[in-house]
This record gives C-alpha cells, sequence and structure tokens, in this order.
C-alpha cells in the first residue's frame, strides 16, 4: 500500500477494539520499544554521533515522536498542534547543531522503519484482523508524515537563515549556543569586539539565563531581555551580549553573556537588583559558571539554560539561581529516563497518600521529628510510624547513607515530573520493595 492510498482510507470512525488494545500494549512497553528503535538510529545515521552527541538527547527527541504516533493510533486521529509544534523544535534543533536535512530524513526513516517492523510484529501477536491493520498502518503513516513535513519545514527555514547571513547575529549566537550547535570562532571573536570586549581570548565570560514561571512568548521575552540588558550595563558597567531562544518548556528564555573576573554572587545579586525593576514578577535568572575566553561560552550558556529548564514550574525563594548550587535538579532534568525509574521504583506505592507528604518535608527539614511534625501540624509519633512506614514500602533505610541519597534522587525527580506537568508513568504494576 502506498502512502498515498494510505492517507485516503478514513480515520475518522471509532477505532477498533483491537487496534486499541495492541496501542495500549504498545505504551505499556514503551521503554523497550524506545531501546531498539533509538540504537538502531544512533547506529544507522553518522551524523547523529559526531554532531548530537548525546544519545540520550536523540532519544528524548524520538521518544516525543515514537509516544506521538502511538496515542494517535490509540486515539485515531493526526498529531495536534501542539505535537507538531514539538517536531518543529526538534527541526530547529537539529539545523543548528550542523545535521544535514538527508540526515534528519534518513533518521526518521530509520525510525519510521523500526517502528513499522515493530507495529506488524505486535499485530502478529495480538491477532489484529487484517482490515484493521491497513488502517492501523495508514494511521501510522499520515501521523509520521505530518510530524516529518513540520520538523523538516522548520529545520530548512534555520538553515536558510544561517546561510543567509555573512556572519552571526547576536540572537542567532546564542541560540547556536544554547542548542549545542557548531559557532565559528572568527564570528565569535568579530561580535565581542563589535560589543566593546577588547580582548575575547583571555577575559573570563559568564552567562545569564532569564526565564518566567509561565512559558513566555518571544515578544515578551524580547522585552524582558532588552530591559534587563540595559539595566545590567548601568550596574556593571561592563559590555552584555544577549539572545533570545526556545527553553524546553515550550516558551522563550533569553540568553546574556558578559565580561566577569569578581565573585558569582555578587553577579547574582546585581542580576537580582535589575529583575526587581521589571514589571513581571515572575520572572527569574540562573547563573552559568565562568570560563576563560569565548571558547567556554557555549558551556555556560547550556548551563544557564538547564539551570532554568531544571526549575520550570517549582517555587524558588531565590529570584536567582547558581548553577553550582542547583547540580541535583540539572542532574534529573538531564537523565529523564533514570529519574522516572527512581519514581517508580521507590515512591510508587506512596504516591497519593500522606506517606510521601512525610517523606519529602522530613527531607526538606533535614531529617527532624520535630520540624517535620511542625510543619505539617501532627503530632511527632504520627511522623515517625509514617516515616517508618514508607521506608517499608520503599525497601530503603533513613538511616543507611546510600538509601537516604536514593530517596533525595526520587524525590526530587517526583516533585520535578510533577511541577512540568506531570510524567509519562509506567502503566505496569509496582515493583516489589527492595529487602
Amino acid at each position: 500500500m502506498s502512502r498515498a492510498d494510505s492517507r485516503e482510507l478514513r480515520t475518522s470512525d471509532p477505532v477498533p477494539p483491537d487496534l486499541q488494545r495492541l496501542a495500549r500494549a504498545m505504551l505499556k512497553e514503551f521503554d523497550d520499544l524506545m531501546t531498539r528503535i533509538v540504537d538502531e538510529v544512533w547506529s544507522s545515521v553518522p551524523a547523529y554521533a559526531e554532531l548530537v552527541f548525546k544519545q540520550g538527547e536523540l532519544r528524548e527527541r524520538i521518544r516525543e515522536n515514537v509516544h506521538t504516533v502511538i496515542v494517535c493510533l490509540l486515539e485515531g486521529r493526526g498529531p495536534t498542534a501542539a505535537e507538531l509544534a514539538r517536531a518543529s523544535l526538534t527541526g530547529e534543533r537539529r539545523a543548528l547543531q550542523g545535521v544535514s536535512p538527508s540526515s534528519v530524513i534518513q533518521s526518521f526513516r530509520t525510525a519510521e522503519r523500526a517502528l513499522n517492523d515493530e507495529y506488524f510484529d505486535w499485530c502478529s501477536r495480538m491477532q489484529v484482523r487484517r482490515a484493521n491493520i491497513r488502517r492501523g498502518r495508514a494511521t501510522l503513516i499520515s501521523s509520521l508524515d505530518q510530524l516529518e513535513h513540520a520538523m523538516l519545514t522548520s529545520h530548512l527555514e534555520i538553515q536558510r537563515q544561517i546561510e543567509e547571513g555573512q556572519r552571526l547575529s547576536e540572537p542567532a549566537l546564542f541560540r547556536s549556543l544554547a542548542a549545542g550547535g557548531n559557532v565559528d570562532r572568527a564570528d565569535v571573536e568579530r561580535l565581542a569586539v563589535t560589543m566593546g570586549i577588547d580582548d575575547p581570548e583571555h577575559a573570563s565570560f559568564v552567562t545569564v539565563g532569564l526565564g518566567t514561571s509561565v512559558p513566555a512568548d518571544r515578544a515578551a521575552m524580547e522585552q524582558h531581555r532588552h530591559h534587563v540588558v540595559g539595566r545590567l550595563r548601568n550596574l556593571l558597567a561592563v559590555p552584555v551580549l544577549s539572545g533570545t531562544v526556545r527553553s524546553g518548556s515550550d516558551g522563550w528564555m533569553a540568553v546574556l553573556a558578559m565580561p566577569w573576573e569578581a565573585e558569582l554572587d555578587l553577579l547574582a545579586q546585581r542580576v537580582a537588583t535589575a529583575l526587581k525593576q521589571d514589571a513581571a514578577p515572575d520572572l527569574r535568572a540562573s547563573v552559568g559558571e565562568p570560563f576563560s575566553g569565548l571558547s567556554g561560552l557555549g558551556t555556560s550558556c547550556r548551563q544557564a539554560v538547564v539551570t532554568l529548564e531544571s526549575r520550570s514550574g517549582r517555587d524558588i525563594p531565590a529570584p536567582v539561581l547558581l548553577f553550582r548550587d542547583s547540580l541535583l535538579e540539572v542532574l534529573i532534568h538531564r537523565d529523564g529516563a533514570t529519574a522516572r525509574q527512581l519514581v517508580q521504583r521507590y515512591l510508587s506505592r506512596l504516591q497519593g497518600t500522606d506517606l510521601l507528604l512525610t517523606l519529602t518535608t522530613h527531607l526538606e527539614h533535614h531529617l527532624s521529628v520535630r520540624a517535620t511534625a511542625e510543619a505539617l501540624h501532627v503530632h511527632k509519633n504520627t511522623v515517625v510510624y509514617r516515616l517508618r512506614r514508607a521506608e517499608e514500602l520503599t525497601g530503603l533505610s533513613l538511616r543507611d547513607t546510600r538509601d537516604l541519597a536514593l530517596l533525595v534522587l526520587a524525590v526530587e525527580a517526583d516533585q520535578a515530573a510533577k511541577a512540568a506537568g506531570g510524567a509519562h508513568r509506567d502503566a505496569q504494576p509496582p515493583a516489589e520493595p527492595r529487602g
């Protein structure tokens, strides 16, 4: 059956029960399915190993598309506007990372072929009716075509913008740095000289990220960027480079870079002062590590970006976050698969109970039973009972250093997932507690 034929098939009728069962089964074993597909793409497309650098980043992008396609199969629909927008963002990332359109197409076709093989294997095992197999494959192909079109369109547009420019503009520079793309050193140095930085090779540079608790559109973030840059130039008396980039929360954030030789705490204070003068009460900032020379600018930029992204949707008392003080949150944010496994393995039996709240509060109050009881407005004996029960269900001991570290990571991962709107939780039954 050709792609043209598949698009003509009707998908407006109710989804047959056997197709729904198949889609749910594929989602239930989604992690194993993803491992097979990602391994095949990573080994089949050389550009990804050379330019994307981390297989985990490729996994997250493929995961989004494959999950979308299977959900479309389950619900008998095509991709939504939000799902197509995420595919477009992937296309932008690939263009900024220097991945060619042919490699993007090869990657997509490899993933599609692997998914198609998995689909037919599942149909055979679950005895799906032949007519429904054809209908399901039509839905898969139609959804994949739409996602691929969105991704390639944005990829080609970004590539066109890059090729048209004789050198990087300030905003384009930061889009490329934040995405981990390759930036010509001469372009960066010329831009630094234009902004009045006399010795870009030996100066110490640091990057500041700006974001909001609720995803901001590009126009709003551009306004914040210009306001804060103007105030910082006056407060610090140094040139400030800046640009606006996409954030992982489907919004926009601003990235600022400047030469900085003093303590980062002092810079954080100055940035906090600049934020107070902005009309947006939810505007927050992050500070990456300082690096000597412009070669470290990209690393500092990505540190500032990931620090803000790791705290997205969470209450943060301080208006300015330092990367060096946010390593736990960054670790959880960067390895979403491990974070989900920690929550599933150790906290699944505590979800929706007072036990998880008590455990979380206890960790936040430095393992003080008295402080935990006061925060929860319960008796100390109640806290002791709940903690003992939590230990039984998790199989971990608050008195064992390694177990305590696992609990801290699991609770942090759980809070991050809830702040982001809830993680994709495994449909399998909870694992048995250790011990």
